[in-house]
């Protein structure tokens, strides 16, 4: 499943777009009304909005086995979040076959490289922001995550990814996932901000539209 767009609202347009422009020097295009930056593939769309609970959380695939050179690239430009052991790189499950950065970006949205080793997309030069694929993952905070599963399965037909839980529920597949979480869960690896409650617009591969809890909509292209 590709993920196209996806869209949220910014307390600050502006600022947010300085920080992906200027920051991660990914291509950006700012108006009056918007922000849309280029990922690889995809696009991230910022639209005002006033602030909110909790945090987004959004997963930019990079090329298999880039992991080392896109830290040294990304820990040139921002810090990166660590667990209670000072840990900076974190293995996913192993059906998974990825490794992850994560990073705080604008609204502290919890923002994530993530190499799947099981895609066919390793380079041969040293790793830039041009490496960038697309957008990988979108966190949800939902009330009841197997249920919300079951509607994204029925309703858009998304299979489960992984072992199903009440805790943490990826839908998808190594292309792009719909991580659902509990909404009083926290993001890791800080474990300090919870899933955003704020509007949540994801255009991906799915076959309708579907609404899910009060903030989120998932849309074909």
């Amino acid at each position: 499943m590709r993920i196209h767009d996806v869209q949220i609202t910014a307390t600050d347009v502006p600022s947010a777009a300085r920080f992906y422009s200027e920051t991660l020097e990914l291509p950006v295009e700012l108006d009056a009304e918007s922000a849309t930056v280029h990922i690889g593939e995809s696009t991230l769309t910022m639209v005002p909005g006033p602030a909110y609970h909790g945090a987004h959380h959004i997963a930019f695939t990079i090329p298999a086995g880039s992991l080392t050179p896109a830290k040294q690239w990304l820990s040139q430009r921002v810090t990166l979040q660590t667990d209670g052991q000072w840990h900076d790189e974190f293995d996913c499950a192993p059906n998974w076959q990825a490794r992850s950065l994560y990073f705080a970006g604008p609204d502290d949205a919890v923002l994530e490289l993530i190499e799947r080793n099981i895609l066919d997309n390793r380079i041969e030069h040293p790793f830039d922001v041009g490496d960038i694929r697309s957008l990988s993952e979108v966190g949800f905070g939902v009330s009841d995550v197997l249920r919300a599963q079951a509607l994204m399965h029925d309703t858009l037909g998304l299979l489960p990814f992984g072992q199903p839980g009440p805790g943490f529920g990826p839908v998808g597949d190594h292309d792009g996932l719909f991580i659902l979480v509990p909404t009083d869960i926290t993001w890791r690896p800080e474990n300090r901000v919870p899933p955003a409650a704020a509007p949540t617009v994801v255009t991906a591969d799915v076959r309708t539209s579907l609404r899910i809890g009060e903030h989120y909509l998932v849309q074909p292209q």
